[in-house]
């Protein structure tokens, strides 16, 4: 076993080779005779060397690849839901779910045929790692297929806000787990960061049902009036003014019901998941991402194709019901339809942001630490906002973009408020923790000063 080495420290009027006896505990009047009992080691301090990140973690500078891996993450992150939201609107989530889980398990075994033939693919292909991967699996597969109704109901920058929800989850699950403190204002930044996403989903719930109550009492009025029937869809233009009032029989306020339920589900559900695949990521560290990505979609990719035939066999029966019973010509159709739903572009675009993110938070959780990836989310929230307004040309309004400024600050709150007090982890969810300062063992004074003693080399 090797010995730890120690530089001994020189006093900068001191030369070179002058006798260290006064950092000698008794006897010896040369560096041969240091005794490493007789040193007064500042435990912390040794600990904190032997426990310094990687550089680019924490606080060292960021190297070229890490800066790239960074910006790219922040790309890819804010462009996601975008493309999700799209590609909701045009093609079923169950098929998209499946195009996206399909991608992760296809790809991982083909990368590893690529890079170690037979010997990736008996890697990969481990029931024990499967079953260690099936409840985060469950989990991200239940959040994907909740995604889509909850995208369509909030808009990708407002689901992307809310989905933050779930660092309040895992903080209070990291602080059950590890007991370690965490400073007052942290706690804040949570209750703030609730607080603001519970006004935000009540605000907009409001809007929309006095949307639908101002719809509903015109409706009413016109009906009374005679001016349209019952049974028909309210649509009044006429030639030589501006005036056109629709109402539609779909309820927006239904949908948002929905679209709440889907993202308290999201936010349960992906922070279980989160919590306990970073458990198995640390526990099989020595398999590449692509192999631990395969084996986390294994049980998620057979859940997909059970849910995708549940609804092709309903939209079969409702096609076939529609035409008289004609059911060859509705499946037909039905199968027809689900094939061109992989061709068109947003579909596409949609699956490759949402498997590229997967892999980038994955390299996230493995390379950078806690704090960096909760700059990232921030600043991907930004960016999707402001695509969204440019870009798509969506209203703005002043109280539900003042709500998102309060998210937003909280979420940045509990991000750097992490860096002055006690880390919750090396990753977002939970990990190595660094020992708080009523957990360190007592250290005594050092006679000769602070204590200046060099880097220590592990045993």
């Amino acid at each position: 076993m090797e010995l730890p080495e120690f530089r001994l420290p020189e006093s900068p009027g001191e030369p070179r080779g002058a006798s260290p006896c006064r950092f000698l505990g008794v006897g010896g009047s040369s560096p041969e005779g240091l005794s490493l009992d007789s040193l007064e080691i500042d435990q912390s301090d040794a600990e904190a060397q032997l426990l310094v990140p990687a550089e680019g973690v924490g606080g060292g500078g960021f190297c070229s690849k890490q800066i790239a891996l960074i910006v790219t993450c922040v790309l890819v992150d804010a462009l996601a839901p975008l493309a999700q939201e799209q590609a909701s609107r045009s093609s079923p989530g169950a098929v998209l779910v499946l195009a996206e889980t399909l991608t992760y398990f296809l790809g991982g075994l083909a990368l590893a045929a690529l890079r170690e033939g037979v010997s990736g693919l008996r890697r990969c292909m481990q029931p024990w790692r499967y079953l260690a991967f099936m409840p985060a699996s469950l989990a991200f597969s239940f959040a994907a297929f909740m995604t889509y109704p909850a995208v369509r109901g909030f808009g990708a920058s407002q689901f992307y806000l809310l989905a933050q929800l779930r660092v309040a989850i895992i903080a209070v699950v990291v602080r059950i787990r590890s007991g370690v403190r965490q400073p007052l204002y942290v706690w804040l930044s949570l209750v703030q960061l609730v607080a603001g996403m519970v006004v935000l989903v009540w605000y907009k719930a409001t809007s929309v049902a006095t949307d639908a109550g101002c719809g509903r009492a015109a409706e009413a009025a016109l009906r009374a009036s005679g001016v349209v029937s019952p049974l028909s869809s309210l649509h009044v233009s006429r030639t030589g003014g501006s005036v056109e009032v629709e109402v539609s029989q779909a309820e927006d306020l239904d949908s948002l019901l929905g679209a709440i339920i889907c993202m308290f589900g999201v936010i349960v559900t992906s922070a279980f998941g989160t919590v306990y695949l970073e458990r198995q990521l640390k526990a099989s560290s020595k398999d590449p991402l692509f192999i631990q990505l395969h084996q986390l979609n294994a049980v998620g990719v057979t859940g997909a194709i059970l849910v995708a035939l549940q609804t092709g066999v309903q939209d079969v029966h409702t096609d076939s019901a529609a035409v008289g019973g004609e059911l060859m010509s509705a499946a037909g159709h039905a199968i027809e339809s689900d094939l061109q739903v992989f061709f068109p572009f947003k579909v596409i675009l949609s699956v490759s942001c949402v498997v590229a993110r997967g892999a980038l938070n994955g390299t996230i959780l493995k390379q950078l630490d806690a704090l960096t990836k909760g700059l990232i989310d921030v600043t991907a929230i930004v960016l999707c906002t402001v695509i969204q307004v440019w870009a798509q040309g969506k209203a703005t309004d002043g109280t539900t973009v003042g709500l998102q400024m309060l998210i937003l600050l909280s979420v940045l709150g509990f991000a750097v408020a992490r860096t002055d007090g006690p880390a919750i982890g090396t990753t977002a969810i939970g990990g190595p923790h660094s020992p708080s300062p009523s957990n360190q063992p007592y250290a005594p004074p050092s006679r000769c000063g602070p204590s200046r003693v060099g880097p220590v080399k592990a045993l």
